[in-house]
């Protein structure tokens, strides 16, 4: 700012600023404001600008900071600038808001906690994807009348901020939004850079990359007072840096030749000498009290600061208006709060104070705060400050940091247990803690996606302890064979539980049974090792048994049941299912938390046996333990195993919406694979959808992913996927990449359930190249994979062979077998699979000149197609009709609007007002293809083509 009130040699800067702020109100989305530059550059001066002027055009405007000591504090700028602005909009919009929303978001922003403390949901899913998702859905609300939400400093951004961050920025609400961050390139975290990248990729980010100030810019900071000869020995000095410009006028030191040369890092000797200059020149009390604001934080509480410099409340009020005056400090918008003019006066001030003091002064802080009743992760900062090893109480405030940070900022946690356990005594009596709290460590670095950091702690964890069975060895084994197994190293996980086999010697304990356990789920996924898998789940089962241990034994069960269906032997796969459904049926949630992956067994032997209904269910309760037990960090997992249940029983929409949100949670996953299995998913959802483009795109980026992570369990399926894609598109030319990839030809690898679809896709697709004696191969190899008691891998097998007479002339016998297929598919309830089967026997019977067979077999697939939100396979059949002159297709069903859904009516409601896709997806928190698939259901209900259509024929909705 020059002497007389401006902003210095930012002029084009605020010309853009200005631009951008005159059209927030009409912007149809989130826009990103971006400063960078080096530290005392001018980035907070001109986000100050930016705020001033947005007021004036009567926006909202809020703000926040992250504090170089306060990077442990999770959501520490969101939290600054919403907090009371959500606050005040939830109590005045409560009922409008969802309760689940506020409940998430109070995860983020405790002025949302009050407003639940009377009214708790009954559970509040903790996964962090959720918590953002709400966070994002709750600044939306705030931009009605436009919002500018400034970010500064946040190259000292925490973890938590990030990601949320990051979230935000991928999914920018549909709201007037000006986004404004500042932070310095060379020392922002990676994973900002990243976020903000892709944004830009996107359009969404304007950059402001503010340099040096040149000789004559600086003449007129420093106004006319100052000699031509010192303003040129400032500038030389301060390399045309604006803070360091201004810190070297005030202070008045005497400029040297070594002075000279600019900002060379973060605080240079002749800067931080300026500083200081400035900071002798208060009282000694005053510098006192400066010392102890720069610990409390910044801004800091003034009462707080009066604790820490241990002088009373009047003589601190006096002392701040002292280094006010000398603009040291600065007030802020909230009462008794100031802050530091600029956070390296902060950094100067705090390590210009005795080490001793500091020390002293923050274990008063978190004294003072502890009494004022904050929560332990606002005191952690301080008592890692001051508390020394043996400091019992410090160590159990640093534990209640992490526990408090576990859901929402796992990295916080592992930090704070690092710290507990920097601080636990030497004494052996500590070891059994120091075991559970280096385990505690381990497992929150996995939560955070650091699996490589939990696999080191939890390895030397182990190597400390002795070799005999103990819970904390046990547990270590565990986590380490679940990080090896998230890490796509199944085989990893299955030597170091042999390893540890050799140590444990009492034959029947629940230790052994365990270990057995681990070792027969590693055996399975290192490649379908079903003998050794079977051997050691049958000896845990035993030793279960033995002790009447029923989810031991309900896992093992499902261990067992799917050995069985691998080894194609499935009357013993249904019966050990069976066995293990009945145990875990007789079992409460909170049993079940102890190993919630007893579920999971069952549900994969479930879908294995072509129980999609039971997979559903048993991973919905599955899902529903994990969340309340704070076992969340794999839901992943657990997104994708309803993903695939949903989309078999055709509920399309909702398998993408499972999808989308195991998507969200990938990000944050620690397991490298996760994303190449989750985009397998979505590669299949976009394919039954009819968007073929996109399927393609996704199924290609999910080879790739799993191939760039070495992942050898997630590659098959995604290449079936993307092979599948590719076939409907009519591209046969990759089917001698899938037989050559999955040496289908040869001994494959794939389990019996994805041969079957394999073999069926390559059937269809020799006999679109003409190939009959090919597809007959295929057709047998699905013929032998096939089973009575699995009704969609018999079903698969049934439409292969029916594709071969059809192909052959044979079109009565292949009109009998898709019925075939039809029936099998019904069974199972994979209504897609269904209509694809009826629309092949309706081809059949058109072949055949059996026009009246086969037009109750078209609608039927429209009806179908219409229900499950397969566009392309309804298209497919409205050709087909009109090809026969046949009516149906997109015509009213019966019951008009009345047949609409929640969903498709509330859907429906704003495209007719006029809202485009975009629009709706972002105000419904759904995807624009959701939206897409909605409303073709609705056109084909209400018989109409188009939106123009629809707006005609909805009810007006001011009567």
């Amino acid at each position: 700012m020059g002497r007389g009130g401006g902003l210095v040699g930012r002029g084009t800067h605020l010309a853009a600023l200005d631009l951008l702020l005159a059209g927030v109100t009409t912007q149809e989305r989130l826009r990103v404001v971006e400063i960078v530059g080096e530290p005392g550059i001018g980035k907070s001066r001109l986000l100050a600008e930016l705020r001033s002027r947005a007021h004036e055009a009567g926006l909202t405007v809020v703000a926040g900071r992250a504090g170089e000591y306060e990077h442990r504090q999770p959501f520490r700028p969101f939290v600054e600038a919403l907090d009371d602005q959500l606050g005040r909009l939830a109590a005045y919009q409560g009922n409008a808001i969802e309760h689940a929303v506020v409940a998430r978001g109070a995860l983020v922003f405790p002025a949302l906690a009050d407003l639940i403390a009377d009214d708790p949901p009954e559970t509040v899913e903790v996964e962090r994807y959720l918590v953002h998702r709400a966070a994002v859905q709750l600044i939306a609300r705030l931009a009605e009348k436009g919002l500018v939400l400034v970010l500064d400093d946040l190259h000292w951004a925490d973890d938590a901020t990030v990601e949320l961050l990051a979230h935000l920025l991928r999914h920018t609400p549909r709201a007037p939004i000006v986004l404004a961050i500042a932070y310095r390139p060379r020392q922002a975290p990676a994973a900002l850079l990243s976020a903000i990248s892709r944004a830009a990729e996107e359009g969404l980010v304007e950059r402001h990359e503010l340099v040096p100030l040149t000789s004559e810019e600086a003449g007129e900071l420093v106004g006319p007072d100052v000699s031509p000869a010192r303003a040129r020995s400032l500038y030389e000095a301060s390399g045309g840096n604006p803070f360091y410009l201004d810190a070297l006028l005030r202070s008045g030191i005497q400029l040297t030749n070594e002075a000279r040369g600019g900002l060379v890092g973060e605080v240079p000797a002749t800067l931080e000498a300026a500083l200081r200059s400035e900071l002798a020149s208060a009282t000694q009390d005053a510098q006192l009290v400066a010392q102890a604001a720069a610990a409390v934080g910044d801004p800091f509480e003034i009462d707080i600061v009066a604790e820490a410099a241990e002088l009373p409340d009047s003589d601190v009020l006096g002392y701040l208006d002292e280094l006010r005056a000398m603009d040291l400090v600065r007030p802020t918008d909230g009462p008794r709060r100031m802050q530091f003019r600029h956070p390296l006066v902060r950094h100067v001030t705090y390590h210009s104070a005795p080490a001793v003091f500091r020390v002293a002064a923050h274990a008063r802080i978190a004294k003072a705060l502890e009494r004022q009743g904050a929560p332990a992760t606002a005191r952690a900062h301080h008592v890692e400050r001051s508390a020394e090893p043996g400091d019992e109480h410090g160590v159990d405030v640093l534990v209640e940091a992490a526990r408090e940070n576990m859901a929402k900022a796992p990295s916080a946690a592992a930090h704070w247990y690092g710290a507990a356990l920097e601080r636990l005594s030497a004494d052996p009596g500590q070891d059994r803690r120091r075991a559970e709290l280096t385990l505690a460590q381990a497992r929150a670095y996995a939560i955070a996606g650091d699996m490589r950091t939990a696999r080191d702690i939890a390895d030397e964890l182990l190597d400390r302890l002795p070799l005999r069975a103990s819970p904390e060895r046990l547990q270590a084994v565990e986590l380490l064979s679940l990080v090896a197994r998230m890490l796509a190293r199944p085989q990893q996980a299955r030597e170091l539980i042999r390893r540890e086999l050799a140590h444990v010697q009492e034959v029947d304990s629940l230790d052994l049974a365990v270990l057995k356990l681990e070792l027969g789920a590693a055996e399975i996924l290192c490649a379908n090792n079903v003998d050794a898998a079977r051997i050691a789940a049958t000896e845990a089962l035993q030793i279960a048994r033995w002790h009447g241990d029923r989810v031991i034994e309900a896992t093992a069960a499902g261990i067992l049941s799917i050995c069985g269906s691998v080894a194609r032997r499935f009357d013993e796969a249904r019966e050990w299912y069976e066995t293990a459904a009945a145990l875990v049926d007789g079992l409460y949630d909170a049993e079940l938390a102890r190993r919630p992956d007893a579920l999971d067994w069952v549900a994969m032997s479930a879908m294995s046996l072509d129980r999609f209904e039971d997979c559903l269910r048993y991973s919905g309760r599955e899902l529903a333990i994990a969340q309340s037990s704070g076992q969340g960090w794999v839901l992943t997992y657990l997104l994708n195993s309803r993903t695939v249940a949903l989309r078999i029983l055709g509920r399309i929409d909702e398998a993408e919406a499972a999808a989308e949100a195991a998507m969200e949670a990938a990000a944050l996953s620690p397991s490298d694979g996760m994303r190449s299995t989750v985009l397998t998913q979505l590669c299949w959802i976009a394919h039954w959808h009819g968007d073929l483009p996109l399927a393609i795109d996704l199924g290609r980026r999910s080879v790739e992913e799993a191939a760039l992570v070495g992942d050898h369990l997630s590659r098959p399926e995604a290449i079936v996927a993307y092979t599948a894609a590719r076939f409907a598109s009519g591209d046969y030319s990759s089917a001698e990449e899938l037989i050559a990839a999955l040496d289908l030809d040869g001994a494959p690898t794939l389990d019996p359930f994805t041969q079957a679809i394999s073999y069926e896709m390559l059937t269809a697709a020799e006999v679109g190249r003409g190939r009959l004696a090919e597809a007959d191969r295929w057709a047998t190899r699905a013929d032998s994979v096939a089973h009575p008691a699995l009704p969609r891998r018999s079903g698969h097998a049934a439409r292969a062979r029916a594709r071969v007479l059809i192909a052959s002339g044979d079109f009565v016998r292949g009109a009998e077998l898709a019925s075939v297929a039809a029936d099998s598919y019904a069974r199972a309830g994979a209504r897609y699979d269904l209509g694809r089967a009826c629309l092949l026997g309706a081809q059949a019977h058109l072949a055949a000149g059996a026009t009246d067979r086969a037009v109750p077999l078209l609608q039927r697939v429209v009806e179908l197609a219409i229900a499950c939100g397969a566009r392309q396979l309804h298209d497919e059949a409205i050709v087909e009709q009109r090809r026969i002159g046949a009516r149906g297709g997109r015509r009213p069903a019966p019951g008009g609007m009345a047949e609409l859904t929640r969903r498709e009516r509330q859907i429906a409601e704003l495209a007719a007002i006029g809202l485009a896709s975009k629009e709706i997806a972002a105000q419904l928190v759904i995807s624009e293809r959701t939206v897409e698939a909605h409303l073709s259901h609705v056109y084909a209900k209400l018989g109409v083509p188009s939106r123009a259509a629809l707006a005609a024929v909805w009810p007006d909705r001011s009567s």
